[in-house]
């Protein structure tokens, strides 16, 4: 088992991330990320977490289904109702079915919901991602990964365009921090939810808890940056939370 490394992100990434090389050909379809966010039942935790995991691994194993790339997020610090979640990156919203529908179709697979459904209660929900920043010659650390995020709601009238200067406006300053930038930077915005979906998910990937301290000095360290934080609050309403990130399924990068 590994935790969350910048190369798999960026490997996730390039499958997540399309950019329109030919004005005349349309964008291409967006990346997708199916997520579970769970609370651990009464008397389990990580380790039978994990133990379901294995489960599903030696279930694939029986029929020769590869599975992809999946992250594990474990609650840190943060004021919101759940224990983890568990993302699962798809390069388009077929990707995805196909993965599904061949799941759906598997003897092999039928009891692997009911392993995980005695660790934990769950909500599943699909959303598009894309990545937002990336730090270049960011280094690596194979052990550790700390993961900030901001569960958003938006203030009315914010329309896709608001949003990109928004992205924009974060590439722009996370660019100027230099080694106290994030590793990745990646937003989410919901296909399914409900009443207590966000509207937009926008989460950061740091090395460790000091890679996020050194993040949080140098931004806040320098006045010029305030206008982010003013321009974040004009769009929406936003709750942090910090989680530790591991790579719980799929090929690593060694």
């Amino acid at each position: 088992m590994k935790k969350t490394t910048l190369l798999t992100l960026s490997f996730v990434a390039m499958c997540l991330t399309g950019t329109l090389t030919i004005a005349a050909e349309p964008p291409p379809p967006p990346a997708i990320v199916e997520s579970w966010t769970c609370s651990y039942k009464a008397g389990q935790g990580l380790d039978d977490l994990l133990g379901a995991r294995d489960y599903l691994q030696r279930q694939a194993d029986k029929s020769d289904v590869q599975l992809g790339p999946s992250f594990l997020w474990s609650l840190v610090k943060g004021d919101v109702p759940i224990d983890t979640v568990w993302l699962s990156p798809y390069e388009n919203l077929s990707a995805w079915a196909a993965a599904e529908d061949a799941s759906a179709a598997n003897e092999d697979m039928a009891g692997v919901g009911a392993r995980f459904g005695e660790v934990s209660d769950c909500t599943a929900r699909l959303g598009t991602i894309r990545q937002v920043y990336a730090r270049e010659g960011a280094a690596d650390d194979d052990d550790q990964a700390m993961i900030s995020t901001l569960g958003c709601s938006l203030r009315q009238g914010v329309n896709d365009a608001a949003l990109n200067d928004l992205y924009n406006h974060v590439n722009g300053v996370f660019g100027g921090l230099g080694d106290a930038a994030p590793n990745a930077s990646y937003a989410i915005s919901p296909i399914t939810g409900g009443p207590t979906t966000p509207d937009l998910v926008l989460f950061s990937v740091f090395n460790n808890a000091t890679g996020y301290a050194n993040f949080i000095n140098a931004l806040f360290g320098n006045q010029a940056n305030s206008s982010l934080g003013r321009h974040l609050n004009a769009v929406a309403d936003c709750n942090p939370a910090l989680w530790s990130g591991m790579q719980v399924t799929g090929p690593t990068d060694g």
